[in-house]
């Protein structure tokens, strides 16, 4: 999820499929609970601001421009 998560700011990645990495990542966030609200708060702001329909939509609206303005005229 790297698209989604800035790691050690809007979250926390470890490497998928390890247990190791998983329960790492667990024990780190557990020695730093001062920093879960900082996080959390951090995460949701991304989400309500960056990946909304809004700006996922908008992100599409050049390519397909694109591609609709140079495509042939269709025949009928």
């Amino acid at each position: 999820h790297q698209e989604l998560i800035r790691d050690g700011e809007t979250g926390v990645l470890f490497k998928a499929g390890s247990a190791l990495a998983l329960a790492d990542a667990v024990d780190g966030l557990l020695g730093r609970k001062g920093q879960w609200a900082t996080l959390r708060q951090a995460g949701r702001n991304y989400v309500e601001n960056e990946r909304n329909w809004a700006v996922s939509a908008a992100n599409y609206q050049v390519p397909f421009r694109a591609l609709t303005e140079n495509a042939p005229e269709a025949t009928a």
